[in-house]
């Protein structure tokens, strides 16, 4: 919806205020920690007032590149989230458009699911978020540049996020005051840059966008969003068979010899199928999926929107597991399909249906032999088990046979030991069951093997359908906190 005149002017007379605002009290968040990491520098003397005047730290973060010159005489300088250019001639500042350098516009966007965007912007066909318009008026069009995409969920990183020609701006979904901040641009663009310290919670995107745009093209083709697919986390990379292999956070592409895109069943690979289809549940805010003969799966009619809105069955493939429990505090519960698994957060403020994080645990377990090496990111933020609880170096990845089990049939509970990326054979570990009747049992499992692997099966398991199982493997390593994982299974099936 465009602006009026009479808003419009209100919005500039805002901004004006906010900057007046912001030279009174200095506008820098925060300066610039005392000790710079290796790789990062201090801002150039060129850029220093104009850094502090506009956001400092918390906005820029650490200068990430000495100054330097083109032939024309311009100074450039990179910090975390822009390029900083200097004209000589207008002896002016502005930032360098990395947004379309970077691809940005080729990003499958999808459409905003949030709130009403009435209250925003509307610059260059594109709606800027409401959030972010006193940022955008604040540091000016020029500064930021036109906006390159609509605002959207990563929910990757839990933001909304929004990219524009120079800068990409961001908030938490969780947070109800919006606060703005700056994506790492500058970090993305900068080739030479080595900056030797995790940026945090600004990485909304962990890696520059794909050289090889056409699977953009195809993802937009079958309606996979960046939203739904999640950020690339390694590739794109051949394998023998002529294929290759992109792993997203959410889901795992690939393209077969004749250039097709096709769609990897990471869920079924990783497991997670359940061997037992069921009869309808006449239960409201669900919908039965037949697959024939009156059997097949109860879903939750939340998951069957979200699945129709980005690209259908087609793109989810079938469901392959009931609902399953996942949290019992946040009521937070989960069901796979053949291509993907989403998780509904019922607490959360927006984006209650996100789809589950996989492609790790795809890359740990179960992706095949590359013919050429994998480009590898920052992962630095990724975590296997469901409640992080220690800062052990060792990683357990614990799962079960069944994600749904009835009470006459035996359950076999899955641990794999890793030491960065690497299985560690001879670990031993105890695993602690929690029963639906609150009793508890400790096992001592077998040794992990080469693989890193170890199981126990359990006998079966008396329970009400519906009813929660828990473990919890903890591997105990000597001057070191304890490494644990913490996993659970249905009660369901039975007569």
């Amino acid at each position: 919806m465009r602006l009026s005149f009479f808003r419009l002017l209100m919005l500039l007379m805002l901004a004006i205020l906010l900057t007046i605002a912001g030279s009174a009290c200095g506008i820098s968040r925060s300066s610039l920690p005392e000790d710079l990491p290796p790789g990062t520098y201090l801002p150039d003397p060129i850029f220093e007032q104009f850094y502090e005047k506009n956001g400092g730290f918390d906005f820029f973060g650490y200068a990430i590149s000495t100054i330097f010159s083109d032939e024309t005489g311009h100074k450039y300088q990179y910090f975390e989230t822009v390029l900083m250019v200097y004209d000589p001639i207008r002896e002016w500042i502005s930032f360098e458009d990395l947004g379309s350098q970077l691809g940005l516009r080729n990003l499958p966007v999808p459409a905003w699911s949030g709130d009403s965007l009435d209250q925003g912007l509307l610059v260059g066909g594109l709606q800027i978020h409401p959030a972010f318009v006193p940022m955008y008026l604040q540091l000016g069009p020029e500064l930021v540049g036109d906006p390159i995409t609509e605002p959207y969920f990563n929910l990757s990183r839990n933001h909304v996020e929004q990219h524009f020609q120079n800068l990409g701006l961001y908030f938490f979904i969780e947070d109800p005051e919006k606060t703005v901040g700056l994506l790492e641009y500058g970090w993305l663009d900068c080739g030479g840059c080595r900056p030797q310290y995790y940026l945090g919670d600004r990485s909304g995107i962990i890696q520059a966008p794909l050289k090889d745009a056409s699977f953009y093209s195809l993802m937009e083709e079958k309606q996979i969003s960046i939203s739904l697919a999640g950020e690339v986390v390694r590739g794109p990379a051949s394998l023998a068979d002529g294929t290759t292999d992109l792993v997203f956070k959410h889901l795992v592409l690939y393209k077969n010899q004749n250039g097709e895109m096709k769609i990897r069943p990471v869920p079924v690979l990783l497991g997670l199928q359940e061997e037992f289809l069921y009869s309808p549940l006449v239960i409201n805010g669900m919908v039965f999926y037949e697959y024939q003969d009156g059997v097949g799966h109860n879903l939750l009619a939340l998951f069957d929107e979200f699945v129709r809105q980005n690209g259908g069955y087609e793109v989810s493939g079938k469901p392959i597991t009931e609902i399953i429990p996942m949290n019992q505090e946040t009521m937070q519960i989960r069901q796979c399909f053949e291509n993907y698994c989403l998780d509904y957060l019922p607490n959360a403020a927006m984006a209650k249906i996100r789809p589950t994080p996989l492609g790790d645990l795809y890359l740990d377990r179960v992706a095949p032999s590359y013919v050429t090496p994998l480009e590898t990111v920052d992962s630095s933020d990724k975590q296997y088990t469901t409640q992080p609880r220690n800062k052990s170096p060792f990683t357990l990845i614990g799962w079960e046979n069944h994600t749904v089990v009835n009470s006459e049939t035996p359950q076999t509970i899955f641990v794999m030991v890793s030491l960065q990326n690497t299985p560690q054979p001879n670990k031993e570990m105890v695993l602690m069951i929690t029963y639906p009747d609150g009793a508890k049992s400790t096992i001592k499992m077998p040794a992990t093997d080469e693989d890193g692997l170890t199981s126990v099966t359990l006998e079966p398991i008396a329970g009400q359908n519906g009813e929660l199982v828990i473990y919890e493997a903890c591997l105990q390593i000597d001057r070191a906190e304890s490494a644990c994982v913490q996993q659970s299974f249905l009660i369901w099936g039975n007569p």
